[in-house]
């Protein structure tokens, strides 16, 4: 779902290789592609909305919950972010991401 901040711009994934043909099409052309990641900008702006004191948020599978920790929690003190993944090493890179 990054991608379309940094890879359409500059042609290079996120371990800096160039993308692909084949990549670039699934990325940036492909109309279910394009939908989820409307999809996730129009989520991401609802849900910034509702940070306030005390809120819990949970992402499941959470993955290494880029979803919730790319939010600014300025102002808000008191808040929990619950991940479920079946991947314990998603979930290790999460808590460090997280801190």
């Amino acid at each position: 779902m990054e991608h379309q901040y940094r890879g359409r711009v500059t042609g290079i994934d996120a371990q800096d290789c160039t993308l692909k043909e084949l990549e670039k099409f699934i990325l940036e052309r492909n109309d279910r592609v394009l939908a989820t990641q409307q999809r996730y900008v129009n989520f991401g702006k609802v849900i910034q909305n509702y940070l306030q004191e005390d809120i819990v948020f949970a992402s499941l599978p959470c993955g290494v919950m880029r979803d919730l920790l790319k939010f600014d929690f300025t102002g808000v003190d008191n808040f929990r972010l619950v991940g479920i993944d079946i991947d314990f090493e998603s979930l290790e890179l999460a808590k460090k991401l997280a801190k």
